[in-house]
């Protein structure tokens, strides 16, 4: 089962059998084929009913009267997952004769190096992928001496095959691998929505100081508060890093290059200047990381040796808290005041989304914001002030 979609590019248009090259050099027919069609394949054979297999165990235990602590093991494999893999691109030994050697520049001649002449992409989607997931959940639940409290902690793995190329929010769906000369395992890795550590607490306390001891006015005043407060604190997801500049997936229809590491993965987290002057922070080193050259170039990438999703992006360590105490004025009126506080601790946050993943590039590593530093960070502490009147 397939479908096509036929397209002619970099073709003259008084005869559309005649390529024209990028420096507009007319080529002959005979050593440029015009590409017509793209097809999408089903692989009948390679294209089993997905398939989930989750699995659990916990335990609770009660601490004393109006405690209880529980611990669970939380696990799933995902087999038969989609994915698509390009099949006419040219063989990779001849990738070097199609970049120009002083500027790197694809020269698009590539065509004529396919398996399937008069064929640009052959797309064939299948089900033969595999994900797994692993984690350890804790949860504790308690009232006690008038705080009431939750908390959970959860560490996890995810593991599956995804990469840069999908289309936001597809779960991965049909993406294309990023290696069409490896096949999907090349891109097997972190999930992209794998946090490792996450932990959180919620709670609201009675303070007791001058609750039912002192005047009337101590009482009133300063005895009755409460605080509460929600605390996140997690690691961060994991980053899949790409390249600045030429590579060889000028030459193909669907790829990602990712780098070497070529050593220890450094985590900076300090503070940093972008390459125009303008201070940030730093989240990752450039120095464990290296480009792939191509054979007999110096500015064409070819694939990597980095992991899919292998470096970790930032974490957060959040607390959001408020103080509030309700004043009574009569049998039903009653006034409210609160005090809030988001990011109490003014912890600086780096969005992940904003982090430099392109290696090459001078500001790799460091949060640019993708071009607006307003959209480096996380928001930094707000103080809310707010009344309210009940009757």
């Amino acid at each position: 089962m397939f479908g096509g979609t036929p397209g002619i590019s970099n073709v003259s248009l008084s005869n559309p059998h005649t390529g024209i090259s990028s420096a507009n050099a007319v080529i002959s027919p005979t050593t440029l084929p015009v590409t017509v069609n793209g097809i999408v394949m089903l692989n009948s054979q390679m294209y089993k009913t997905p398939t989930t297999y989750q699995y659990s165990a916990g335990i609770q235990q009660q601490l004393g009267a109006r405690s209880v602590l529980s611990a669970a093991y939380v696990g799933n494999v995902g087999r038969h997952e989609s994915e698509a893999t390009e099949n006419d691109e040219p063989p990779y030994a001849s990738l070097p004769g199609f970049f120009n050697t002083t500027t790197g520049s694809y020269n698009g001649l590539a065509n004529g190096s396919r398996p399937y002449l008069g064929y640009g992409s052959l797309k064939i989607d299948q089900d033969d992928a595999n994900s797994k997931y692993n984690s350890l959940q804790v949860s504790l639940r308690s009232q006690v001496h008038g705080l009431q409290m939750q908390a959970a902690y959860t560490y996890a793995h995810s593991w599956d095959v995804s990469n840069n190329n999908s289309n936001g929010g597809d779960g991965g769906d049909l993406d294309y691998v990023s290696n069409p000369y490896a096949g999907w395992r090349y891109d097997w890795g972190h999930s992209e929505y794998n946090r490792q550590q996450v932990a959180f607490v919620n709670f609201i306390y009675d303070i007791p100081l001058f609750r039912t001891t002192g005047s009337r006015f101590l009482k009133d005043t300063l005895g009755g508060w409460q605080v509460s407060g929600v605390v996140t604190m997690e690691s961060g997801l994991p980053l899949n890093l790409g390249i600045t500049g030429n590579s060889v997936c000028s030459a193909m229809s669907n790829c990602a290059i990712r780098p070497n590491l070529i050593g220890s993965i450094q985590y900076l987290k300090g503070s940093a200047t972008t390459f125009n002057g303008v201070g940030t922070r730093s989240w990752v080193s450039p120095s464990a990381f290296a480009l792939n050259i191509l054979p007999g170039y110096t500015n064409v990438s070819t694939f990597g040796n980095l992991p899919n999703f292998g470096v970790w992006g930032p974490g957060r360590d959040n607390w959001n808290l408020a103080l509030f105490k309700t004043f009574a004025a009569g049998e039903r009126l009653h006034f409210e005041l609160r005090v809030e506080t988001f990011n109490a601790w003014n912890h600086p946050q780096i969005n992940p989304a904003g982090i430099d993943t392109g290696v090459g590039d001078p500001n790799f590593g460091k949060a640019t914001g993708n071009g607006s530093l307003l959209n480096a960070f996380q928001d930094p502490r707000v103080f809310q002030f707010a009344g309210k009147i009940v009757f």
